[in-house]
Order: C-alpha cells, then sequence, then structure tokens
C-alpha cells in the first residue's frame, strides 16, 4: 500500500506563499515551546532509513546510495 505524504502548514510568513498552500491560522500554539525550523527542499524529503522498492527488494535509501549502480529502483508515476 502506498501512503502520499501528508501536506504541510506554512506560517501565514512564509515565503513564497500561494494561494493553493496550506497555511496556519495562528502560531499561538508553538508559544513558550521550543521550536526547530527547517527549510523544505523542493520535492518529498525522506529519512535515509526510508525503504525503497528496488529489484533486489527494499533497500533503504542509504546503502542504495552507498552503490547505486546495484540497484535498479522500481517506480511508478503517481499522475497516471
Amino acid at each position: 500500500m502506498r501512503i502520499k505524504y501528508p501536506r504541510i502548514c506554512h506560517f501565514s510568513f512564509s515565503p513564497g506563499l500561494q494561494n493553493d498552500d496550506r497555511k496556519l491560522s495562528s502560531d499561538d500554539i508553538f508559544e513558550g515551546k521550543e521550536v526547530v525550523v527547517t527549510e523544505k527542499l523542493d520535492g518529498e524529503c525522506l529519512s535515509e532509513n526510508t525503504l525503497i522498492d528496488t529489484d533486489k527488494g527494499k533497500i533503504s535509501i542509504r546503502d542504495i546510495c552507498k552503490d547505486i549502480s546495484n540497484y535498479q529502483v522500481i517506480s511508478f508515476n503517481q499522475s497516471n
């Protein structure tokens, strides 16, 4: 089963905010808490432990990156 990564809410002051972006109605939930802010790069960001379907079974991104020529990633087009 494949599950699409959920949409992430933006702050109202986020740079590049688009009309179709989901944004927080208030940032009050962060008041008094330690907050770590990261920049989301274009596309989905995955952990190095994420398992990817390959011709040799499910392999972590970390292991694929160690020797990319050793694996054929099995993929599909979500827009079709």
